[in-house]
């Protein structure tokens, strides 16, 4: 056992030692090396660093510990905390402070230092990146289980009914700028802003070449959400992955990180403007009504925006077959004449034509298919979407980085008929690994290869497509 003794200075943390007048007396905490005793009861198989930081006896998030043997968390290391008494009882000794990631020994009340067996338990809790790392990712990475994964390219947990939120998590995790941002920027894991650090966070589990497991958990961060949402995003409930995009990216343009702010603003939007032609009623010989344009009363307006809705033909009255050859099938560049100014848009008392100004570096398109907010399967526009991974837009040629989709998830009822008693969609994306142009399909924890010749044979609902060059 080795005793470190120093001078106090006014730098030193708390937790760094423990220094305790008595009588004119000093006693300091001892500071031990890597190998002392009680290290070996670890069990890194047995800790969930995924779960919320709080407290299983008190329900707090304050000074929070995790028991390195069995993987609770619990609060405090003074005698009489839920951390003191877990060594007691548990005759579990190896904690670590989820803030500053420094290891004691309870109740002995000694901090491990220099370990190197540490280490990679820190790295798991607080994923830190290098540049020139980064600028290499996706590579091959093995789990505490020896299982191969591909670093940002591994599955999330689906709780309950959080799939509309993973699948947005992953489509923000790979438009590139924004998650080297969140990689290399340290400064977005300090507690002023909870939402920051904890989404930063998740990102960074997604990308870090050294998870326990080949999938992560958004468990902390959407029990986040759902708190400061009111519960309009929750885990036990479907929602919409379109607004939830918009929910996450209003939070993070009213944080107080100007960085970040501009960056989306830099390269997820873009403008529209909007002509609009009023149409007055006239009176024609024979009480006839007829509506024209007043082409003097034409307004204009430029707006921002982070998403392009794109309208889809009509649904057909009857339908023919059940094979994709009998649906309505469209090309994604004929949605996108919408926003060309020529193409007119139908409104109650006007004329509407629009026209993209600026093009964003990240184009995110969003495909109307629903006619209520519930996401009724039997209620969805089937029509088929046809699209290449290239394509031109405007004066610029996008590549499709993501393709966000949704399948039928039928619930039946008990009886011998098995009707269906709800209709609800089970969301996926796929996602375009960049170094060989390989596709996979992200469903829940399940990471499988897509060929990208079948990709718009599934109902696509969201896109991100990412501007690569200007045409001649």
């Amino acid at each position: 056992m080795i005793d470190i003794k120093r001078e106090i200075s006014d730098d030193d943390e708390d937790d760094n030692y423990q220094a305790l007048r008595n009588d004119n007396s000093l006693k300091r905490v001892k500071l031990f090396t890597e190998n002392e005793r009680y290290l070996d009861t670890i069990d890194k198989k047995k800790l969930d660093f995924d779960l919320e930081k709080i407290c299983a006896v008190t329900l707090s998030n304050i000074n929070v510990y995790s028991c390195l043997v069995c993987g609770k968390y619990l609060q405090g290391r003074d005698e009489g905390s839920p951390a003191f008494a877990h060594s007691m009882e548990e005759n579990h000794r190896v904690f670590i402070n989820i803030q500053s990631l420094k290891t004691y020994v309870l109740p002995d009340d000694y901090q491990v230092i220099n370990s190197q067996s540490l280490e990679c338990i820190k790295y798991c809790f607080r994923p830190t990146f290098e540049d020139s790392a980064v600028s290499e990712f996706p590579v091959p990475c093995f789990d505490l289980y020896n299982n191969k994964y591909l670093n940002g390219f591994v599955g999330l947990n689906n709780i309950s009914s959080n799939d509309y939120s993973n699948v947005i998590i992953l489509l923000l995790s790979h438009i590139k700028p924004v998650r080297d941002y969140l990689l290399l920027n340290d400064n977005l894991l300090k507690k002023d802003d909870v939402f920051l650090q904890k989404f930063t966070l998740l990102i960074r589990k997604i990308w870090s070449p050294k998870l326990p497991k080949k999938h992560v958990s958004p468990h902390e961060f959407l029990q986040h959400v759902s708190s400061i949402s009111d519960k309009a995003f929750s885990l036990d409930r479907r929602g919409d992955p379109r607004s939830f995009l918009l929910f996450i990216v209003n939070k993070i343009m009213k944080s107080s990180n100007r960085g970040l702010r501009k960056l989306f603003t830099k390269q997820l939007q873009g403008e529209v403007s909007i002509y609009t032609t009023k149409i007055e009623p006239v009176m024609e010989e024979g009480n006839n009504i007829k509506f024209v344009r007043n082409e003097e009363n034409v307004s204009s307006n430029t707006v921002k925006f982070w998403i392009l809705s794109l309208d889809l033909p009509p649904k057909p009255l009857f339908k023919d077959g059940k094979s994709v050859a009998s649906l309505t099938q469209i090309k994604l560049e004929q949605l996108l004449k919408k926003y060309n100014g020529k193409v007119e848009q139908h409104t109650k008392d006007s004329i509407k034509f629009s026209k993209i100004v600026s093009y964003p570096p990240y184009l995110l398109l969003h495909v109307k298919r629903f006619d209520s907010s519930n996401h009724s399967i039997k209620d969805r526009n089937q029509a088929v979407v046809e699209f290449q991974s290239n394509m031109d837009i405007g004066k610029f040629r996008y590549r499709l980085v993501a393709n966000l989709i949704y399948e039928p998830d039928l619930k039946y009822s008990s009886d011998v008929q098995s009707s269906i008693l709800d209709e609800q969609c089970h969301w996926k994306i796929h996602i375009r690994n960049e170094k060989n142009d390989e596709w996979f399909e992200f469903d829940g924890v399940s990471v499988r290869p897509k060929k990208k010749e079948l990709l718009f044979l599934s109902e696509s609902y969201m896109q991100v497509w990412e501007r690569v060059s200007a045409l001649e």
